[in-house]
């Protein structure tokens, strides 16, 4: 028997139509989802702009807490808000980038309440002291350099910051690694001097001078005038290093007993009367502390005080 010579088309056909119609149904599913995704993001975007720009969400209210050197001013100009701006138009996390770039700011939290109050919650840096690097630049709480100083920071800083010589830049920036010795007993000294209590509170010490083999002396405020025994007529208070708290104690046993008697012995068979006798008593140069268990005064005197045994009582 002959073979058929004609193959039959039929399931080529069908094959195609089929290949076309799936081509077909993907072509239109491909449109409808860019048509669909088109008209949301047109929505998103009408939506958007509606929410941001309406006046229902203008601020009626920025409330501010937790400054007490910078004004609300400062703040709503460094952040670049104001009343009746949109609270929905600007970015949380960007006001807040904007507002710890101040140098006077550390943290700042900011959060809305809907529908037209925008909270600001500050926390300002706190000077501690001035440290002289060739340049000075101020040292917060935590000891960490935040600015350099300049003439305009005085409408910031309310009280006297002493001034420290003898720090190198990396003493303060230890990372991980110990702190230096020269940098804790600074630290140790700036923090006994913010107590209330404290002998030597920071605002009578001018500067803090640091040798780095011999450790740490204050420069005191001075009154050369002065007719009675005060820190204010003490030039210098050499503290060298450690037991801090110990030289304090003995210090503050010392002038409490200066006081009380209010003379000091120049010789053994005389007593001079601060309030009478100035001409021999001027002031104290020093009074030396390195040793915790004895005080050296040297006075402006003709006579160089002897030393002066811890205090009892």
């Amino acid at each position: 028997m002959r073979k058929n010579r004609f193959r039959s088309t039929t399931g080529t056909t069908a094959n195609e139509s089929k290949w076309f119609l799936n081509q077909l149904n993907f072509m239109l599913r491909f449109i409808v989802t860019v048509l669909f995704l088109s008209l949301t993001s047109l929505i998103l975007i009408f939506g958007y702009d509606l929410l941001t720009q309406t006046s229902f969400f203008a601020a009626k209210s920025i409330k501010i807490v937790g400054i007490k050197k910078l004004s609300e001013n400062n703040v709503m100009d460094h952040a670049q808000i104001h009343t009746g701006m949109n609270i929905l138009s600007r970015d949380l996390g960007m006001l807040r980038k904007r507002l710890i770039s101040h140098p006077w700011i550390k943290k700042a939290e900011i959060s809305r309440d809907l529908p037209g109050t925008l909270n600001i919650s500050i926390k300002e840096e706190q000077p501690l002291a001035v440290i002289d690097l060739g340049e000075e630049f101020l040292m917060n709480k935590q000891g960490e350099i935040f600015k350099k100083k300049s003439m305009l920071d005085s409408k910031y800083i309310t009280k006297h910051l002493p001034t420290i010589h003898g720090l190198k830049l990396k003493d303060i920036i230890h990372t991980n690694e110990k702190p230096s010795l020269q940098y804790s007993s600074v630290m140790n000294i700036l923090n006994m001097g913010s107590k209330a209590d404290t002998i030597l509170p920071n605002s009578t010490v001018d500067t803090i001078m640091v040798d780095r083999e011999t450790g740490l002396t204050l420069k005191m405020f001075m009154e050369k005038e002065s007719k009675s025994f005060s820190l204010r007529t003490i030039a210098a208070v050499r503290l060298g290093y450690g037991e801090y708290l110990e030289k304090y104690q003995t210090l503050k046993k010392f002038i409490k007993t200066i006081k009380k008697e209010q003379s000091i012995n120049m010789k053994k068979d005389t007593n001079i009367d601060l309030k009478k006798d100035t001409d021999n008593f001027k002031w104290i140069d020093l009074i030396d502390l390195n040793n915790s268990n004895r005080i050296v005064v040297r006075a402006h005197s003709k006579t160089i005080l002897p030393i002066h045994k811890n205090p009892k009582g």
